[in-house]
């Protein structure tokens, strides 16, 4: 029933069998607070200046990754707080969702290959 790849050989334990660029990447839902654009823990207390979310320094604040997100993050009518060492924050996941729902404008590519998947 539905979608299945089957082996025509045996697979060794930890063989890799699928490698594919993501679609998107960001924190997940129970992530601690990371930088937005590299995703590398935050230890510097430093939000961007626009959207307040964690980023590791202004180089990062303006970074390509970052900017995909930013100014929807800017405009969100809700407080966000972020505390340096906080086990999880799930406002970290928004990142992911915005970077998703851009897709169709910083990825056509992507997103036909999405939708690809899902047909």
């Amino acid at each position: 029933m539905g979608n299945c790849v089957t082996a025509t050989r045996d697979i060794r334990p930890g063989e890799v069998i699928l490698s594919e660029k993501p679609a998107v990447w960001g924190p997940n839902l129970k992530s601690p607070p990371k930088c937005c654009n590299c995703l590398a823990r935050w230890q510097s207390g430093v939000t961007c200046p626009e959207c307040q979310f964690p980023v590791c320094d202004d180089t990062c604040a303006r970074g390509n990754a970052h900017a995909q997100e930013c100014g929807t993050l800017a405009n969100l009518d809700i407080d966000i707080t972020f505390t340096l060492g906080e086990a999880a924050n799930p406002a970290m996941s928004l990142i992911n969702v915005v970077r998703f729902l851009r897709l169709p404008q910083t990825s056509q590519v992507l997103v036909k290959h999405v939708l690809q998947v899902y047909q």
